[in-house]
């Protein structure tokens, strides 16, 4: 049996900016941050869909989270992210534990956007030996690989698509950051009612 999906605008996802509600309906203000935290908004107002954002995704159970967790910090602008972690921090609503586990497990997402500052200055520090060097830059790429892998499973399954076993091992399988890129961008730019063998094909 085939389904067809449906096509859903921008603005019939609901914006949410409070906690109370983001609490309640996590999964719909995740959804309404993805779409929302993007111009025309205004930066003050894609800071709020974040910060509800991030309110809701700390209410969800920890694997859902560190999922919703990488789409967020790849699809929201970094200025926006900043200035939402900030402002929770300071209205005491950021949950530092949590915000640790993923700085840690997750940081993938955040540190890609951010320029990989983090990862730049412990390179700086510990480059020196070109083994270990050669070993980290693996290591990341491994890592960015990983999280680029889940980041297009999880963004196709949220724009409506059911992938296939062998979709689903294709995207599992592949090595190679620059077709994962392609991928990510191609999904996050496309309609639900694209073919989604001519997406990966592409």
């Amino acid at each position: 049996m085939k389904t067809r999906p449906i096509v859903v605008e921008p603005d019939q996802i609901e914006r949410i900016t409070d906690y109370k509600k983001a609490r309640r309906h996590p999964e719909l203000t995740i959804l309404g941050c993805l779409f929302h935290a993007h111009p025309p908004a205004t930066f003050e107002e894609r800071v709020a869909v974040f910060r509800a954002a991030w309110v809701a995704l700390q209410s969800v159970a920890e694997l859902d989270a560190q999922r919703y967790h990488v789409i967020l910090m790849r699809t929201v602008a970094p200025d926006v992210i900043e200035q939402g972690i900030a402002e929770l921090r300071a209205a005491d609503e950021l949950e530092e534990a949590r915000w640790e586990l993923f700085s840690d497990s997750e940081r993938g997402g955040w540190g890609y956007q951010t320029g990989r500052k983090e990862g730049r200055k412990e390179g700086r520090k510990e480059g020196r030996k070109e083994g270990r060097k050669e070993g980290r830059e693996e290591g990341r790429n491994e890592a960015h690989c990983e999280l680029l892998r889940r980041a297009v499973v999880d963004m196709l399954e949220l724009r409506g698509f059911t992938l296939t076993p062998p979709q689903r091992e294709r995207i599992k399988s592949c090595d190679s950051i620059v077709i994962l890129e392609r991928w990510y961008s191609a999904v996050k730019n496309t309609a639900a009612n694209v073919n989604l063998e001519q997406l990966l094909d592409g």
